[in-house]
This record gives structure tokens, sequence and C-alpha cells, in this order.
């Protein structure tokens, strides 16, 4: 009996023992988490608004709009209304300065990006595109691969984008229908943007994000997801990137 004891004893020394020598990344805390999932094994964070040299812009399918340049627009939205009878989309652009990030956040030690986008209209409430029922409303977050400039970007001279959904989560992501019509905010997002924020952090890749609707479906009017952008009068609708690393 001593001796079985004595064995019993040894084993659960030995299994303590293991536990105790695991690395420190496999009893990281865990950091704080959204709706979507927790995310593990983080050691830094930081968060990107407005004041880290964001810059925003919309730019409009009407035809007599084209030409015209909406620099600071108060959101970031893709809609396609009519005007006179003329479908006509809207796309936005929008981009984090990265000069706040350190050197440690790097395209290798990333864990997780999400860009949380608040509903909210360029008229600063968050109710007009959504009081009535919306054709198939799901839209997608591009990354941009070209420069552009808000001061004159338009529709006619806005940047190249990624191809669009089915494509690799580097490119494309989506933002999932919603039913209408609603009142109140029920169109808040948190988008994972990891694997477009992995390409940005490489040099001279930050060319931001485009929201439009998917491709064949840009002119089916009325639908709209609007969000609060860098310049929105209610600071609590503006945009945010939270990026994680290891």
């Amino acid at each position: 009996m001593k001796k079985i004891l004595s064995a019993l004893t040894v084993s659960a020394f030995i299994m303590m023992a293991a536990t105790s020598c695991k690395k420190s990344q496999d009893v990281m805390p865990i950091a704080a988490s959204d709706a979507s999932n927790s995310v593990l094994a983080i050691n830094d964070s930081i968060t990107l608004d407005y004041t880290d040299s964001g810059v925003c812009a919309m730019v409009h399918g009407l035809p007599s709009s084209q030409a015209t340049n909406y620099n600071n627009f108060p959101s970031f939205q893709a809609t396609v209304w009519t005007y006179l009878g003329i479908p006509a989309p809207r796309r936005s652009l929008m981009k984090f300065g990265f000069g706040r990030v350190p050197p440690a956040c790097t395209p290798q030690t990333l864990v997780s990006a999400k860009l949380y986008l608040y509903q909210g209209d360029e008229l600063g409430n968050t109710a007009a595109y959504y009081v009535l029922n919306q054709v198939s409303n799901d839209a997608e977050i591009r990354r941009i691969k070209t420069p552009w400039n808000p001061a004159t970007v338009t529709w006619t001279t806005q940047p190249a984008y990624f191809p669009g959904l089915p494509g690799p989560s580097k490119n494309a992501v989506a933002i999932s229908q919603i039913a209408t019509p609603f009142i109140g905010n029920q169109d808040n997002q948190v988008v994972d943007v990891t694997d477009m924020v992995k390409q940005m952090l490489q040099p001279n890749k930050n060319f931001g994000f485009e929201i439009q609707f998917p491709v064949g479906r840009e002119t089916q009017a009325y639908k709209g997801r609007t969000y609060g952008s860098f310049t929105n009068s209610n600071l609590a609708l503006r945009p945010v990137l939270k990026l994680y690393w290891q």
C-alpha cells in the first residue's frame, strides 16, 4: 500500500512540475473581446482613431456628381439611392494613420485587427437610411491598393481596389445583410480586418479601406449601410481600429 501511495505522489509531483514549466505564451491572459470572439496570446494593443492622421472621403456615382470631390464626408457609407429616378451609388474611402503603431507590431506579430463602425449618416443622425424595407444590403470592405488624395478624389479618379468577394480575406471582407426597417442603432459593426492590416503594415502599403456593394448589385436601389466617419459631428460615431499583437 505504501508503494502505491508513493508512486501516486511522484506522478502528481511530475504533473505539477510539467504544468509550472509551460512557456508564458501558453498561459497568456485573454485580451478584451468583442461580440464575435476572444483573442488569445496578446502582449500589447493599440487603438487608432481620427487623431491618427485619419483621412476620409466619399465618391458619388451620379453622372452629374462623378467629378465632385467629397473630402471629409461625415459618413463612411455604401448606398444606392435615386436622384430624379436615376440610381446612383455611393462608395466611401477611409485610411487610418499608422504613425503611432510601434515597431513591435508587424505583419508577423499581428494577432488581430478589428474595425469598429458605428451607425450614423451625413446628417448626424442614425436613422435616415434604415426606415424602409431595403433590398439585399450586404456590403463589402475592400483594401485599397493605390494612393489617393482625400482633397481631390472623385468617382472618376478613385483609386484602384482589390477584387471583392469571393476572394481572400487579405483583400475584402463582408458586412452581413441586416433586416430593415428598424428604429435605433442596430447596425453597429465589428469587422475582422486582420489579414488586410497585415498587408497594410508592410512598407508603403497602407492605402486604407473602401466600402461598397458587391459587383453587379450597385445599381439596386434602395439600400444603404452608413457609419460615422472621422469627421462625423458625433464623436461617439467615429470609427476606431484596434490592433493586437504578440
